[in-house]
Order: structure tokens, then C-alpha cells, then sequence
């Protein structure tokens, strides 16, 4: 997304298995059915929770959405579109992909109708009633009227709100603001992430620490990469491999991993040797 450390895309899973099937018993093809199913479910659970109870559809080249019934909410009619985020969902002006950069970007709401003009350079996802969107090389944030309501222009970046917060920066330092546009945290070295139950990834000098809403370190800067907490614990990097720390920064599980995601629902998933647990 071009937003300093690109934002992460966020995806919650519950158990993902990657299974190399080769010859499978009955009993193991049902094993792997069952898992199957279970990780399909959690996906639909998850999206649900992100986009409304609304599913995109595909038809003729054009995207739609459909509720949990399957009866068509909205019929395909974008050539892109976004999830919906807080009842909006960012969407290319129809007919327009193949004019970039001279597509524009604007809001849908729930029922399939324009809330906020197609106008935009780039848009992203609301939050915390904020979008950020960018005009030219300018960023600033909309609010569901799409009125300008941040403007951050003098800025060189700006990240999405999360928990009241949006990181900004400019000649390598990074402050975080309100909904407002009033500076809650003064200026940080480095790059920053988001807020994530109650502390963001601020790097330092090449290392990840983590800092909590008054700006205070309460992780201090050791950490290759750091990513957000849930569920009380952060995938770490430590060298080329990924572990878990708790919020006071005690690795809790050690760095054993190829790849490491965030729990959810008491599990994450991870992989070692090119295979996924």
C-alpha cells in the first residue's frame, strides 16, 4: 500500500493445514475433510465479522456481494471492490482499471449505492469513522460524508486509525494522532505500525520495540520484526526465524519458526520446514 513499512494485510485464521496428499486412507482423507471444513468455517466466521455478513460474488467479470443465505444483496456491478469496513466498502470507478493512474476511488455502502463519489487517487478501508485516502502525493482523512477532515498533506506518510490512533510521518520520524488530527504521542524514531490492544511496533535504528499509548517503551528495541498483539501475545523475528512474546516483552514461545502468525480463538498458525501447523 506504499504506506512506510506497508500496512500488513490482515487476515485472521484459526488452523490452517497444508497437506502434500499423496495416497490417503479412508480414515485420513476424512481427517483431512473435517480439517478442511473447520478451517473453511472460520474463514467465513472471520469475514463475516469484517465485511457485514456480506460475500463477494463474481459474475461476467463484475463483483457483487451476497448475504449468508446466498440471496444477492448487491448485484455484480464493480469491476473492484473492496470488503466493507464500518458499513463502506472502497471501490474503482466502473470501467476504469485499465486507465490507471487515472482511476479513481470511492465508497459504496450496503446496498450497492455511491455514499462517497469516486474522487480519489488511493482509498483505504475505514476506521475509527476515518479513512485515509490520497490526493496527488497528499494524504489526508475523509469522514463518512467524505468530507476532508484531517488534512496531512505537509506530512510524507500517514497510516489507518486503529484504537483511536493513526500513525503519521515525515523525515524519518513518526507521530501518532487522533481522530482530530491533534498530536497524542510526540515525534518517534523510525518506522511505526498500528495500535494493536494497546501497544504498536515502533522500530528503532533497524530494531522493533513496542510502545504503549502515552509513547513510553514498555518493549524496548530488540527485535528484527515485530507484528501486532492478540490475544495477549506478538509474532516476533529474531534472526530468521519467528517466535512469541507477552506484553511485558518475555519471549513466551521461542523462535523455532519459519513463519508465524497472530492467534485467534487460542491458535496460530506456524510453519517449520516449509510445512504449516
Amino acid at each position: 500500500m506504499g504506506i512506510f513499512k506497508k500496512q500488513e494485510y490482515k487476515r485472521g485464521c484459526n488452523l490452517y493445514i497444508l497437506a502434500h496428499i499423496q495416497i490417503l486412507t479412508m480414515k485420513q482423507l476424512s481427517f483431512v475433510l473435517i480439517i478442511l471444513l473447520v478451517a473453511v468455517s472460520f474463514a467465513f466466521s472471520q469475514e463475516s465479522k469484517n465485511s457485514l455478513y456480506l460475500f463477494k460474488i463474481l459474475q461476467g467479470h463484475k463483483v457483487g456481494f451476497i448475504d449468508k443465505t446466498g440471496k444477492i444483496v448487491i448485484k455484480p456491478q464493480f469491476e473492484y471492490v473492496n470488503d466493507f469496513s464500518e458499513g463502506l466498502a472502497q471501490f474503482i470507478n466502473p470501467n476504469a482499471l485499465d486507465k490507471y493512474p487515472f482511476s479513481k476511488d470511492g465508497f459504496v455502502d450496503t446496498n450497492g449505492k455511491i455514499a462517497i463519489k469516486a474522487q480519489f487517487d488511493n482509498a483505504y478501508d475505514f476506521s475509527d469513522g476515518r479513512a485515509l485516502v490520497k490526493i496527488g502525493d497528499s494524504y489526508s482523512f475523509i469522514d463518512k460524508q467524505g468530507e476532508i477532515v484531517i488534512k496531512i498533506g505537509e506530512f510524507h506518510d500517514a497510516r489507518s486509525f486503529h484504537e483511536g490512533l493513526a500513525a503519521i510521518r515525515m523525515n524519518g520520524e513518526v507521530w501518532f494522532i487522533d481522530t482530530t488530527g491533534k498530536i497524542i504521542i510526540p515525534k518517534q524514531s523510525g518506522y511505526a505500525k498500528d495500535f494493536s490492544e494497546g501497544l504498536a511496533c515502533v522500530y528503532v535504528r533497524g530494531k522493533a520495540g513496542y510502545i504503549d499509548k502515552s509513547g513510553k517503551f514498555v518493549i524496548q528495541p530488540q527485535f528484527d520484526d515485530g507484528f501486532d498483539f492478540s490475544e495477549g501475545f506478538a509474532n516476533v523475528k529474531t534472526g530468521e526465524r519467528f517466535g512469541y512474546i507477552d506484553k511485558t516483552g518475555k519471549i513466551v514461545i521461542k523462535p523455532l519458526f519459519e513463519s508465524a502468525y497472530k492467534f485467534s480463538d487460542g491458535l496460530a498458525r506456524v510453519s517449520t520446514n516449509d510445512k504449516y501447523q
